[in-house]
């Protein structure tokens, strides 16, 4: 059923945002310069990717963990101020059959990591990249974040849409995007698993959790040193067909009637998250 709401919540973005753009599309006989430049420049199905690939998987997948940290003291801090806390998690099933297992894999890790970065990284990012990369890059981050309909993944997802859309820009290529979505799903895929499955006792859970995001908090925190001190350049280059939009047609993306009908069922599917009984007095 997540999966389901993660699909139909993606395809909602994605509608909202095609009915908003055809408000400030440009005429295409008019500026044949930005067309040809805008085919230029859009993100591809070619097979590309960035330098030190492995390094920047296991950073996506840290930036994801963190973020999951960050989520868990916000809700801590809610519940010592305001009695608000998060229900825990109950969808821990795992079927016990190879095969079943391959088609639970199928469907929680394959499917959105193919669905989601051709929605939001080829779809959404093509579209809005002629505005320009910075605007392109929040404007989809943030819906990308909104369309996982949960509280506990809007940090998460976000903070990741950041940096798959920055590397979807850089390479002009979808391929690192799914990659490393796909990396990140298999990661929760496999402590999901180990979580639910009985034979293993929840301390030495723990313990593998820690451990491993120790391992690619110190293989992070390298390749940033890395980064800084060999001085990459790190800068998105400038669209060469910038069209320039003011501050209101921006805001026009998020505060649509249809966004915001979106961000409120969404804001309202959040809130089943959490109990509010220290509040309410029960």
């Amino acid at each position: 059923m997540g999966i389901l709401t993660a699909v139909i919540s993606s395809l909602m973005t994605g509608g909202f945002l095609v009915l908003c753009l055809r408000r400030f599309q440009p005429d295409k006989f008019s500026k044949p310069y930005i067309y040809s430049q805008a085919k230029r420049e859009k993100i591809t199905y070619k097979f590309k990717l960035p330098e030190n690939t492995p390094a920047l998987l296991v950073t996506g997948v840290c930036i994801v963990q963190f973020s999951v940290i960050i989520y868990a003291i916000l809700n801590g801090i809610l519940n010592s101020l305001f009695g608000v806390s998060a229900e825990p998690v109950t969808d821990v099933y795992f079927p016990g059959t190879f095969w079943v297992v391959v088609l639970y894999y199928i469907a929680l890790v394959i499917t959105p990591s193919v669905a989601e970065e051709f929605i939001f990284r080829y779809i959404m990012l093509n579209a809005l990249k002629k505005y320009g990369n910075g605007f392109a890059i929040i404007v989809t981050s943030v819906l990308f974040g909104f369309a996982h309909a949960r509280a506990s993944a809007f940090i998460y997802a976000t903070a990741i849409g950041l940096l798959l859309a920055y590397i979807a820009i850089k390479t002009k290529s979808m391929w690192f995007s799914m990659i490393l979505h796909a990396c990140v799903n298999t990661t929760a895929f496999i402590f999901q698993y180990l979580g639910a499955s009985p034979a293993i006792n929840e301390n030495i859970a723990d313990i593998i959790y820690f451990s491993f995001l120790c391992l690619i908090s110190v293989v992070s925190l390298v390749y940033l040193i890395v980064l800084i001190a060999g001085g990459t350049r790190l800068k998105l280059p400038c669209p060469g067909n910038y069209i320039y939009i003011g501050n209101k047609q921006k805001l026009i993306f998020f505060f649509n009637i249809a966004s915001i009908v979106f961000f409120v069922l969404t804001i309202l599917k959040s809130t089943a998250e959490y109990s509010f009984a220290n509040i309410m007095g029960i």
